[in-house]
């Protein structure tokens, strides 16, 4: 029997090994249609994502900054804005120079009662938070890095780590963002966020703590453990 938990504990430890060590990854938001508007796409084919896809959330440890503030789950996903196409550092799907790339939390569906939220960087505080079931956020998060939208000639880019998003309870969050300029031009000339813009999704599901996981895997292990000895009574 000990055999069989002491297995149970190994893959049990090794799946949530696995959840923490995934790899941050990357939205890229440029001008991907060349027509003025910002959108989130893939640089290396030039199509658009609507949906950008799925990531994990495990839990905050103690020593996390986002657990004192009641956010006991949290993940990494890094917004990106590409190089200006007209800039010194050039992306053919770049927003042109000028342009301050922002994105809006603009919509949290998931469990009753949950809160979603986001933490800059370098902030011991959360940032920005929403309520499930609620629409029409008007936060901005910055992807544009001021040393760069001050360059000659300027330049959209910005690419900051460190960035988490957090989550008050178990479930699956389904977020959606959209993208605005605050910088000079024209370029995304909506204003009005229900009406005229495009918006992207991003699936966030909360993996169980690992000590929940090892606590089910060693009882799947003691089912099946009694059912084997109940057929060799048999």
């Amino acid at each position: 029997m000990k055999k069989y938990i002491l297995f149970a504990i190994a893959l049990a430890v090794a799946l949530t090994t696995q959840v923490h060590a995934q790899g941050h990854s990357h939205g890229y938001a440029g001008d991907f249609n060349n027509d003025g508007y910002l959108d989130f796409g893939d640089p290396e084919t030039g199509n658009i994502l609507i949906d950008l896809g799925t990531r994990n959330m495990a839990a905050s440890t103690p020593t996390e900054r986002y657990f004192d503030e009641g956010f006991l789950y949290n993940g990494s996903w890094t917004p990106s804005a590409l190089h200006g196409s007209n800039s010194a550092i050039s992306d053919p799907y770049g927003a042109l120079s000028g342009g301050y790339i922002n994105m809006v939390l603009y919509e949290v569906q998931g469990p009753t009662g949950g809160i979603f939220g986001f933490y800059e960087s370098d902030s011991q505080d959360v940032t920005l938070t929403m309520l499930t079931g609620t629409t029409g956020g008007t936060g901005l998060i910055p992807l544009t890095e001021d040393a760069f939208y001050e360059r000659t000639p300027s330049d959209p880019y910005g690419h900051s780590h460190g960035r988490r998003w957090v989550a008050t309870a178990p479930g699956t969050y389904t977020v959606t963002f959209a993208l605005v300029n605050t910088g000079t031009g024209t370029l995304n000339s909506a204003d009005n966020l229900d009406t005229d813009q495009q918006y992207f999704t991003l699936t966030w599901t909360v993996v169980p703590e690992p000590s929940t996981v090892i606590l089910l895997a060693i009882a799947a292990i003691v089912v099946l453990y009694g059912l084997r000895r109940r057929k060799t009574a048999c």
